[in-house]
């Protein structure tokens, strides 16, 4: 309950008066925002606790590809892959301000943010 109202609170907030401002000018740069839910099976802690604040850095950067050892045998290969999706987003939204998959059959589609 706490993470919701420091994070998601302020993020939606946020969200909301940047695309408030958007639609008073065409020109300005598409919202995008996400809750990530994906829990890890290196997180040491149990598994009630849910995903906590920064833990997606762990895919953002690669960590199940770079140290596959330390994620459980059972689920390595969905975390590779969750963690490939990732950083495929997160470079499309830094290199083009859209969050897009390559070769994506269009499935799997990040919506822009409309309040």
């Amino acid at each position: 309950m706490v993470g919701d109202y420091f994070f998601t609170c302020d993020s939606i907030w946020m969200a909301d008066k940047l695309t408030e401002k958007r639609n008073g000018n065409e020109k300005s740069a598409k919202v995008f925002i996400y809750h990530f839910a994906q829990t890890s099976s290196a997180n040491p802690w149990p598994e009630w606790t849910g995903v906590m604040h920064g833990y997606e850095i762990e895919f953002v950067f690669g960590a199940p590809i770079a140290n596959p050892t330390a994620y459980k045998k059972d689920k390595i290969e969905r975390e590779e892959t969750f963690s490939k999706k990732v950083i495929q987003y997160w470079t499309s939204f830094a290199t083009t301000g859209v969050p897009r998959l390559k070769n994506s059959s269009g499935r799997e589609v990040w919506p822009a943010y409309d309040g």
